[in-house]
């Protein structure tokens, strides 16, 4: 527990002699034209148009593989039964 105490120490040391420094004047001019001009760039209107519609058509394909699997299920579920003969009838044959 000491070694962890006494680095934490050490740590809060160092952070305590750190000092502001000035930036030179270009490269605070430099990261503000780089920054506004990444603001100006977009995505164009036709990828964001095409990545809608491929959502679309990702959310109907699963739509109907889920409702075709359950239905598979209920039919594949009723079959064993029938064939297990474990549905109670009046029929002798």
């Amino acid at each position: 527990m000491s070694k962890r105490k006494e680095s934490k120490d050490n740590i809060d040391k160092m952070l305590q002699n750190i000092e502001q420094v000035e930036a030179p004047a270009f490269l605070f001019t430099k990261i503000q034209a780089r920054i506004s001009q990444e603001l100006e760039e977009f995505v164009p209107v036709k990828y964001v148009w095409a990545t809608a519609f491929s959502l679309m058509v990702l959310l109907v394909l699963n739509v109907w593989t889920i409702q075709e699997s359950t239905i598979q299920t209920k039919d594949s579920i009723a079959v064993m039964v029938e064939e297990m003969d474990l549905i109670p009838g009046n029929s002798f044959f």
